[in-house]
This record gives structure tokens, sequence and C-alpha cells, in this order.
């Protein structure tokens, strides 16, 4: 998709960083407690990347550590890829639009859907294996979402290492759920920087 085009569905967006390398201190200082949803354009070749996430600072912080994208577990993601290949002065970030954290997956899919980014490997938001969930199964995780939002839960931020399809949970029980497996093999891969399942990086999410 050309980038006028990409421009006319849009419409507008909620911010526009022309040149990621230069603005990162801004991008950084402006998103900081906010959830939403971004795209990355390289302005090269004119490829996107549509994204979202629940904490907007610390996920564009993680991109902006060359020693969390160059990782060895995540060196297999494309954008991460990019990013490393033509540099952070070649990509324009946009937040598409900021929302709360529960509408984060749906809405990343609609730009998905609307946008078809050739950066992202999987056209399903939210989703960690290689098969597209249906809108039932969507609905589910988002309410999964909401019962596991209790005072004392952990949240955690599961990153499949092949696609970098990243789901967010509100606790590791929620997590261990989803992936079929235990809480203690989550907490371990957490606490050891280990790939769970030989498949997903596990971050716990902390207050920015």
């Amino acid at each position: 998709m050309k980038r006028n085009e990409i421009n006319d569905l849009l419409k507008k967006t909620e911010k526009s960083y022309s040149n990621a390398g230069i603005m990162k201190n801004q991008i950084l200082a402006e998103n900081k407690q906010q959830s939403g949803i971004y795209m990355w354009t390289n302005l090269v070749t004119l490829d996107i990347y549509v994204g979202s996430s629940i904490n907007l600072y610390r996920r564009l912080k993680a991109y902006f550590s060359l020693a969390h994208i160059s990782n060895p577990v995540r060196s297999n993601s494309i954008i991460h890829k990019a990013l490393i290949k033509y540099g952070y002065f070649n990509f324009q970030l946009e937040i598409i639009e900021y929302c709360n954290p529960s509408a984060c997956i749906a809405l990343e899919q609609h730009y998905i859907d609307m946008l078809k980014p050739k950066y992202n490997v999987l056209k399903t938001a939210g989703s960690s294996k290689g098969y597209k969930h249906s809108n039932e199964t969507l609905e589910k995780m988002r309410k999964h979402l909401k019962v596991h939002n209790a005072k004392k839960s952990i949240p955690v931020e599961i990153t499949d290492s092949i696609t970098n399809e990243i789901t967010n949970y509100n606790s590791i029980t929620a997590a261990a759920k989803a992936l079929n497996t235990n809480e203690k093999n989550v907490r371990y891969a957490a606490k050891f920087n280990k790939l769970l399942l030989k498949k997903y990086i596990v971050t716990v999410i902390r207050e920015s």
C-alpha cells in the first residue's frame, strides 16, 4: 500500500514523529502512561509495522534499545531487523490512536486489516500462534484481560520470538492458562530471561 493511500485511510494520527532517531527523547516523554496503537514506517522502503501496547512508553523504549532488539531470541523479528539495518533515522513513528488498555487488541486488528502492514508476519492482533483467532476467541481474550486485572496480579508481556507477535496478560496465571503451561514455568522464563516453551519471551510489565 502506498503512503498516500495510508494517509487517506488514517485521515489523521494522534502523534507523528518524522525522524525516530532524532526525536527519541520526545517520543518517550510524550507517551508515558499511555496505551494505544503505533505504526513504524520505513522511509526508504515505505514498508510499515502496526502494533499496540498497554504501556507505550515501555514498548517504545524497548524498540530504542539495540541490546534488546538484537538479542538472539528477538533478532528474527522483521521490524527489529529493519530497525537495525536501516537505523532509527530512516524510520517515522506514529501513534495512530490512544485508547483504553482493554481496547488495544481490537483496535490493532482493525488497523492491521485496514493497512495490511508488510512487516506484520501474522495478521491477527494478539495472536501468539500461527493461526487466525475467530472473533469469538478475540472477544474472550479481551474479557480474560479484564477478569485477571486484580490488584495483586503481575502483568506480563508474551512475545513470540519468531513472529514478534505480542500479547499482554494482566497476570502470570492468565498467561500460563492461555499458553497451556503452569505459572512456575512462566515465572522462571521471566526471571532468568529464558524462552518459555522454546518460543516465547516473557517480560514482567512494571509501571514506568
